[in-house]
C-alpha cells in the first residue's frame, strides 16, 4: 500500500519536461539508427539531469534525475513512515440469494402456455428453502467417526498413578518396582523426569560411539589402537547407562521405554489414512522416528500399533528400513491381513456434527482453514482479559438468528455470539483489523493517546492481525510487507516469532499484544480512531 503513496508523490513532482525527456529516451535508445539518435534532447538532459560519477573513476558516470529539493530522499522516507496501512475488509459470512431456475410453471404453480399454444419454460423465483449462501467453507472435507478407544498412552512419569491400568505385564511390574523407591507420585513424576534427561544424554553418546567403531572397521587397515579407546569409552558409557535401570524401564538394546499404554475408555475422533503416510519424507510428513512413534501412538487398534512398533524395533529403528514403500511391503507381508489404511484417532474439543439428521449426526468435522474470521476479547469482574476463537459454525447460527431482529435490536447485538461467563464483551478482532499497544505510561493514563496525531514511535506500535486460534493471537507490525529472513525451526533463527508471527511487540517492553491491545477504526480519508 505505501507504493501508492510513493508513485503520487513522484506524478507530483514530475513535470512536463520530465515526461517529453522520458518519452525522447524510450524513443530513441532501443534499436534505432545513429541518424535517429541525433534527436536525443540533449537540452533537456542537461536541464533535468545531472552526471553521476562511478566510486574511484572520473570517466564512467550514469545521468541521474535531480532532486526536487536537497533533503527530498530523506523527507520522503519521514513522511512514508508516518503513513498507517489500513486493510479494506470483507467480513461477510452469510447473505440471501435469489436463485431461479427453469420451469414450464409459473410462480402460481400453473402451467405456462406458449403463443404458439404449447408448454413453454421460462425462469421462476424459488421460493422454498431459506435461500441462505455461506460464503466460507463450512468445514474440512473427509469427516471423522466418533469411536470408543479401550487404551491410551501417555508418558511414563504420567503414569504412576495409573500402575493397575498398564496394559503390558512387564512394564506393570517394572513400574511397581521403581515406584516402591518413593514416597509418592509426585517425587517419583519429579525424579523419573531428572534419570529420563540424564539417560537419553548418555544414549546419544552410545549411539556416536557405535557409530564411530562402525566407521572404523569398515576401514581397509583399522587404528586398532584409536578402536581400543574407543571400545573402552563404549563398555563405560554401558555401565552408565545399566545403572539406570533400576529407575527406568529399559529395552535389551538400551533404548528407553518412554510411553506407556494403559487401560482406558475414551471417546475420540477416527479418520482412516493411508499406511504410505508414514512413508512420506515431504512437507508435513515423518522425518523423524520421533515423528514416526507420534503417528504410531494416535492409531486406534492397538494390535496394529504394536505390531507397527515391533517392526520398528526389527528395524533397529532405522526409518528408511522400516517405513520406506520397501518397508511397509515388508511389514504387511508378515501379517495375515495386510494393512493398507491406519485408523488414526484424535481428542478434540473443536469438532462438531455436520448435521442431526439420521444420515449426518454421526460425521463429526472440524473448521476449514482460513475460516477463524472472529477473536473475542473479553474483560471480567478482576479486570482481566479472556479470550476465544469463535468457530465458524455458531457464527453462522448467531448471524442467522440475529436476522429475525428488528433494525433496533440488530444494532444493541452484536456480530458475534457472547459468552457473558467470561467477562463483558469489550471488541472482537479479525484478520487485517489494526490495534494500537500503549505504552506503560499510557496504560495508566489512556488520556494521553492522541490517535489523530501519532507520532512516529506510536505508529511504530500499531500491529495488524493475522490469524487466530484457540485463545491465542498472532500480529504483524503494520509497516512489514514482507519478511527478509523467515524463521528457522533449525536455527532458530527468524525476524519474528516461530510462526513468523507476534504475540509480543517488537519494542524493549515486549508487552503481550493482546493484554494491552486497542482496536482501531480508519476510514477511506486516512483517519484514525478508537473502534
Amino acid at each position: 500500500h505505501r507504493h501508492h503513496a510513493m508513485d503520487a508523490l513522484i506524478i507530483a513532482c514530475a513535470t512536463r519536461d520530465h515526461i517529453n525527456f522520458m518519452n525522447n529516451e524510450h524513443a530513441t535508445r532501443k534499436g534505432k539508427s545513429k541518424e535517429e539518435k541525433q534527436n536525443i534532447r540533449y537540452d533537456l538532459r542537461s536541464k533535468l539531469c545531472y552526471k553521476k560519477y562511478k566510486e574511484g573513476s572520473d570517466k564512467n558516470y550514469n545521468w541521474v534525475f535531480n532532486k526536487p529539493w536537497d533533503n527530498f530522499t530523506k523527507d520522503t522516507k519521514d513522511e512514508l513512515d508516518k503513513i498507517v496501512i489500513s486493510f479494506k475488509q470483507n467480513l461477510r459470512v452469510i447473505n440471501k440469494t435469489t436463485n431461479r431456475y427453469e420451469s414450464y410453471k409459473d410462480e402460481k404453480g400453473n402451467l405456462r402456455i406458449g403463443k404458439d399454444g404449447q408448454p413453454k419454460k421460462d425462469f421462476v423465483i424459488q421460493t422454498k428453502g431459506d435461500s441462505w449462501a455461506i460464503r466460507k467453507s463450512l468445514h474440512t472435507p473427509m469427516p471423522y467417526a466418533k469411536i470408543s478407544v479401550e487404551f491410551e498412552v501417555l508418558a511414563i512419569t504420567d503414569c504412576f498413578g495409573k500402575i493397575d491400568s498398564v496394559i503390558n505385564q512387564d512394564f506393570k511390574e517394572k513400574l511397581r518396582q521403581i515406584f516402591s523407591y518413593y514416597k509418592n507420585i509426585t517425587e517419583a513424576n519429579k525424579e523419573t523426569k531428572i534419570k529420563t534427561k540424564e539417560y537419553i544424554k548418555h544414549y546419544e553418546e552410545y549411539k556416536k560411539v557405535i557409530t564411530e567403531i562402525g566407521r572404523i572397521n569398515l576401514l581397509k587397515e583399522p587404528d586398532t589402537e584409536k578402536l581400543q579407546k574407543i571400545e573402552a569409552q563404549k563398555i563405560e558409557i554401558i555401565n552408565k547407562l545399566k545403572s539406570y535401570d533400576k529407575y527406568l524401564i529399559i529395552e535389551q538394546d538400551f533404548s528407553l521405554v518412554q510411553r506407556i499404554a494403559y487401560k482406558s475408555n475414551s471417546a475420540k475422533f477416527r479418520r482412516r489414512q493411508p499406511i504410505t503416510g508414514l512413508a512420506n519424507r515431504g512437507q508435513g510428513g515423518i522425518k523423524t522416528v520421533e515423528d514416526a512413534i507420534k503417528l504410531i501412538d494416535k492409531v486406534a487398534d492397538f494390535k496394529i500399533r504394536e505390531d507397527l512398533f515391533k517392526h520398528l524395533k526389527e528395524c533397529d529403528n532405522n526409518l528408511e528400513r522400516a517405513f520406506s514403500n520397501e518397508g511397509l511391503e515388508k511389514f504387511n507381508s508378515k501379517r495375515k491381513v495386510p494393512v493398507y489404511k491406519l485408523p488414526i484417532a484424535e481428542s478434540s474439543t473443536s469438532r462438531f456434527a455436520v448435521g442431526n439428521d439420521i444420515g449426518t449426526r454421526h460425521k463429526w468435522v472440524e473448521a476449514d482453514k482460513g475460516t477463524n474470521l472472529f477473536f473475542a476479547i473479553y474483560q471480567d469482574i478482576n479486570s482481566k482479559r479472556n479470550y476465544e476463537t469463535i468457530p465458524l459454525n455458531e457464527i453462522i447460527t448467531h448471524q442467522k438468528w440475529r436476522t429475525t431482529l428488528s433494525k433496533e435490536e440488530q444494532k444493541n447485538t452484536p456480530l458475534i455470539p457472547t459468552k457473558p461467563i467470561k467477562g463483558k464483551l469489550l471488541f472482537h478482532l479479525s484478520p487485517n483489523d489494526l490495534v494500537y499497544v500503549p505504552t506503560e505510561d499510557e496504560i495508566e493514563n489512556n488520556n494521553q493517546i492522541d490517535l489523530e496525531n501519532l507520532n512516529k514511535e506510536q505508529i511504530e506500535r500499531i500491529y495488524k492481525v493475522e490469524k487466530t486460534s484457540g485463545v491465542e493471537c498472532y500480529f504483524t507490525r503494520q509497516d512489514i510487507a514482507y519478511l527478509i529472513t523467515q524463521y528457522d525451526a533449525k536455527t532458530k533463527i527468524g525476524e519474528l516469532e516461530s510462526q513468523n508471527k507476534l504475540q509480543t511487540t517488537m519494542s524493549i517492553d515486549r508487552l503481550k499484544i493482546v493484554e494491552f491491545c486497542i482496536k482501531l477504526k480508519t476510514d477511506r480519508l486516512g483517519n484514525i480512531s478508537k473502534a
